[in-house]
């Protein structure tokens, strides 16, 4: 079967998950096995929300091998990175110490903006910059650290594209971020997510999930890696103008039935 009939079934879903009025849906899909790729709207800019912080990740993983990071290093809570939104950390009592590893956990699983912020400092933003930049993902930028809610207007933003985030989740299962360890432990924390209601929320048996989600008020996203036993797909799914989160989910959902299918 051809690449664009292979990618028939994507294409359905993707259409059918556009159709509602003022709902914007990109989708990107990108087979790790043939390099083969499906996109619609994939170059469009959408606010991260906190898909990003799979960068983030990447740029630590990136330390560790450069030998400038270390993941057992105790790092106290600091009152200034305290925020509220998603996670626990908000909520704990400052100045507690945690390994750097708890907190990339901590950011990645349960997507907290505490823990963000504090693996932001470990690295530094502007690492985090040049890890998009090293990796050629030109729509995907850091401007802010996670304050629990959404930048007002001429604030900076952080944002990203559905062809950027697939891109990104397709080098980090492939090795091209970081050597084996590193890879290892990107992919394991990954492989943790607790939000599973949307790209993986409806994959068939014997296929497995690695990923990062996001969301605002009108914005729910997800990204990641499908692997199964016909080989792995790194996809990620943004849409803005969906109210109900749980409507959002469900159209995320079919997009991601739809390519984890091509996996199973």
């Amino acid at each position: 079967m051809g690449s664009a009939d292979r990618w028939q079934v994507v294409r359905e879903a993707v259409t059918l998950a556009a159709e509602e009025e003022d709902t914007r849906v990109s989708v990107t899909a990108i087979d790790l096995e043939t390099g083969e790729r499906f996109t619609e709207r994939g170059d469009e800019p959408f606010k991260a929300a906190s898909t990003i912080k799979a960068l983030i990740l990447a740029t630590m993983a990136r330390a560790i091998d450069a030998g400038t990071l270390d993941l057992d290093r105790m790092v106290p809570l600091p009152a200034e990175r305290k925020v509220g939104g998603s996670g626990v950390l908000n909520w704990l009592t400052t100045g507690i110490a945690l390994p750097l590893r708890d907190y990339a956990w901590l950011m990645i699983a349960i997507s907290d903006n505490t823990a963000s912020n504090v693996c932001i400092d470990a690295v530094g933003m502007e690492a985090v910059q040049a890890t998009a930049d090293a990796l050629g993902l030109s729509t995907i930028h850091l401007g802010r650290y996670f304050k629990g809610v959404a930048a007002k207007p001429g604030d900076p933003e952080n944002i990203a594209s559905s062809d950027d985030l697939a891109a990104l989740m397709a080098a980090i299962a492939t090795g091209q971020v970081a050597g084996p360890e590193a890879t290892s432990w990107m992919l394991r924390v990954l492989g943790e997510q607790q939000y599973l209601d949307r790209l993986p929320g409806r994959m068939p048996d014997g296929v497995s999930w690695q990923g990062k989600t996001g969301s605002l008020d009108g914005i729910h996203h997800d990204a990641g890696v499908f692997t199964g036993p016909q080989g792995r797909i790194a996809v990620a799914c943004l849409t803005q103008g969906i109210t109900e989160k749980d409507d959002a989910n469900g159209l995320i959902a079919s997009v991601g039935a739809a390519v984890s299918s091509l996996v199973a």
